[in-house]
């Protein structure tokens, strides 16, 4: 599992193709979830991330030189009336939607709760009789936004196949009978299934304590995940709704004595609903409240000071509605007060290649944390029908970096689909090689120098001088520079990556 980023405003920047746009993706996940670890496949964050939009708890935009703080905050927009005409009427942009939004979301006591169908879990997060080992799980469930199981730590159950609980009892079986000090027991079979399989999305689950008392509530959030770092390696997100420390009696809302076992299911017949409603509607307990994010993509390539106006004071985590030193505006067209939640996150990618980070506007610099994001060969495969693509990648940025500099590189996205020489050759041709041209504004010689100064990828045919002009007037020799019709050689990478020189052009 990895912390949450702590800083409200960040900006990935980076050359083009350096994944700038999963990376918010993923950042996304982790600051709604809580709950993401290193091995996460990347199709399960993508889909996600495709549910937090669905759920308008992200939103995504891109900025353009023609991006203003009408489309960003707030505008007039025209409304047609019964009679003839109409009439200009304020209309929340994008910034201030999103922002209600997240504000509503953390005053919960506002929208009251409803537990529908939902089913109610039982957990033991930890039992602090037992160590301080045990006590400590709690307070990094409540920390993290998790609820986490221990049983079965030692076996990740994420694979597809275990979505089936008769497969969890055999791989169990076996896995007792290859390891017999294994810590999995049969028991643990019932459990594994409950907490991976049976519990859902918006179930509630409660958080008993000792003395046959519970101490919090959520709702949860998210799917399972094995977490090899963490002590209880099995996880899932979840968003509190109350906690008391001290805990409640249980038989305030539940008159059966509770099962021991780390995770069960109510009988829903027997829950005392009015009760349990009136803790998860009582925002006093809650421990936290739900994020939200605005992405902007392309940050940089609007006018900061025309999109943000003075909603940029706004930004800096110490003015956030609730914070310290909170500040709020009042909006020109509807002369509302207007302040920024503390629960709403904004990310910014950054192209480099655009505009270099050190002309960003240094009021922007002062409210967001910047991340880099550099190309990274290693993402790559090593080999591909026997061109070493880590290599090239490297051949290219590194004299790229030396005849312009490390922000005009080539990102390792644009190959990380590359899987033949086919179509190695396809995105050199079509993606990677004009994109040298446009760095470089179609000064081709400097395109074959990156290229490995051969003719392989680039050839160079020397015009004929034109007719009437003196040797001592003529220009320097000037060349037609093509790309060659036919696919690159195998050898062609090699010597890109040895930069072996083969002359200066044609000269037939």
């Amino acid at each position: 599992m990895q912390d949450a980023p702590k800083a409200l405003n960040t900006i990935f920047y980076g050359p083009p193709g350096t994944g700038k746009t999963y990376a918010t993706a993923r950042r996304c996940v982790e600051i709604c979830d809580g709950l993401l670890n290193k091995s996460m496949d990347p199709d399960e964050i993508r889909r996600r991330y495709k549910k937090l939009v669905e759920n308008r708890r992200v939103e995504f935009i891109t900025f353009h030189q023609s991006y203003g703080y009408e489309e960003f905050v707030e505008g007039l927009r025209p409304e047609t009336q019964s009679s003839a005409g109409f009439r200009l009427v304020p209309t929340p942009g994008v910034l201030k939607r999103i922002a209600d939004r997240a504000r509503e979301a953390s005053h919960p006591a506002q929208e009251p709760f409803r537990l529908d169908e939902r089913q109610i879990f039982k957990m033991g997060l930890g039992d602090p009789e037992r160590g301080s080992e045990y006590a400590s799980v709690f307070k990094r469930c409540i920390e993290k936004g998790v609820v986490l199981l221990g049983k079965g730590r030692e076996v990740d159950w994420s694979d597809a196949r275990f979505d089936d609980r008769n497969e969890i009892e055999r791989y169990s079986k076996r896995y007792r009978e290859s390891k017999p000090n294994a810590n999995l027991e049969e028991s643990d079979v019932g459990m594994i299934h409950r907490f991976r399989n049976v519990m859902k999305d918006g179930d509630i689950v409660i958080v008993s304590a000792k003395g046959n008392k519970f101490r919090a509530i959520g709702e949860i959030t998210g799917p399972y995940e094995f977490l090899p770092d963490e002590e209880y390696k099995h996880g899932r997100a979840v968003q509190w709704l109350w906690r008391d420390d001290d805990g409640k009696p249980f038989s305030n809302i539940y008159p059966k004595r509770m099962a021991q076992w780390s995770i069960c299911l109510l009988e829903q017949k027997e829950i005392d609903k009015e009760k349990l409603l009136e803790y998860m509607n009582n925002s006093g307990k809650a421990s936290g409240t739900q994020p939200y994010v605005l992405i902007i993509d392309e940050i940089n390539r609007a006018n900061i000071s025309k999109v943000m106006g003075e909603l940029i004071t706004l930004l800096e985590e110490d003015k956030r509605e609730g914070a310290e030193n909170e500040v709020s505006v009042t909006l020109p067209y509807s002369d509302e007060r207007f302040t920024l939640p503390a629960n709403l996150h904004i990310l910014g990618t950054m192209n480099t290649a655009d505009r270099s980070i050190a002309l960003i506007d240094t009021a922007l610099r002062r409210r967001f944390q910047f991340e880099e994001l550099a190309p990274d060969p290693g993402q790559l495969r090593e080999e591909v029908d026997s061109i070493k693509l880590r290599k090239v990648l490297q051949a290219i940025n590194y004299r790229l970096e030396y005849l312009i500099d490390r922000d005009h590189l080539i990102g390792h996205a644009w190959l990380m689909q590359a899987k033949t020489k086919a179509d190695v050759d396809c995105i050199m041709r079509h993606k990677i090689i004009p994109l040298i041209a446009e760095y470089f504004y179609d000064d081709w010689r400097k395109v074959r120098a990156v290229l490995g100064g051969t003719d392989e990828f680039v050839r160079g045919e020397k015009l004929p001088r034109p007719p009437g002009l003196e040797e001592a007037d003529a220009e320097e020799d000037r060349y037609r520079w093509t790309l060659n019709k036919e696919e690159f050689p195998v050898e062609a990478y090699n010597h890109l990556i040895e930069g072996k020189q083969s002359g200066g052009g044609n000269e037939d």
